[in-house]
């Protein structure tokens, strides 16, 4: 494990994903964290962000059998509740962050000013 993670650190994008979660990040130890909640979770490290979004995407629909193209916030496993309600409120390419509201996140488009 250790060579393994001495590797995967060294890039700069992570996919997390697995059977009901998925996600892209930009911190190993986040990204390997969230691997105990993805259902037959995987990891894959690039240098590339849309290598990695691409990968988390491919995933994805490889382990879930379902399609989810995005958005993704940094740092954050969207689980199947996630990404449904993703999926009906924003684009794919929208900009996205995470803020809790008590306890729970809140999903917001980024300002891009």
């Amino acid at each position: 494990m250790g060579l393994v993670m001495n590797k995967m650190a060294k890039n700069k994008f992570y996919a997390v994903f697995g059977s009901n979660a998925v996600g892209v990040f930009n911190n190993w130890e986040r990204a390997e964290e969230s691997l105990r909640w993805a259902d037959k979770g995987t990891t894959k490290g690039s240098k590339s962000y849309l290598d990695i979004v691409e990968a988390a995407i491919e995933g994805y629909k490889d382990r879930s059998g379902q399609s989810y193209k995005g958005p993704f916030p940094m740092n954050f496993l969207l689980r199947k509740e996630n990404i449904k309600f993703l999926s009906e409120h924003f684009n794919p390419d929208d900009k996205i962050k995470v803020e809790y509201k008590n306890g729970k996140p809140v999903f917001v488009k980024k300002d891009e000013t």
